[in-house]
């Protein structure tokens, strides 16, 4: 799956020092966002939907105090968690999404 490269690539680079782990997540989580609901009922394609909003919010969780907070700084990542996880209400994309 030529995303699973794309990542790959994108950690290389925080791993180098290349990116900062905001930059990371933003250009991650916009590519994963991209192709989401393309690949979300798809078997091989949830597990990265999975695993990356599971890193996502460790990070946003290790940096700051409240998802609230988080979403002040970084409401675009914290509006892809909500709306993969099927929070209602959730501003993202100029839209609010309503739990399915």
């Amino acid at each position: 799956m030529p995303i699973v490269k794309t990542i790959v690539a994108l950690t290389d680079c925080v791993n180098l020092g290349m990116i900062t782990d905001d930059q990371y997540f933003e250009i991650g989580t916009e590519i994963v966002r991209s192709i989401t609901d393309e690949i979300k009922d798809w078997s091989e394609g949830k597990p990265l939907i999975d695993e990356w909003a599971e890193n996502l919010l460790q990070y946003l969780s290790g940096k700051f105090k409240d998802l609230e907070t988080a979403h002040k700084a970084h409401p675009k990542l914290v509006g892809w968690i909500c709306r993969v996880a099927g929070v209602a209400g959730v501003e993202y994309g100029g839209k609010k999404y309503l739990a399915d």
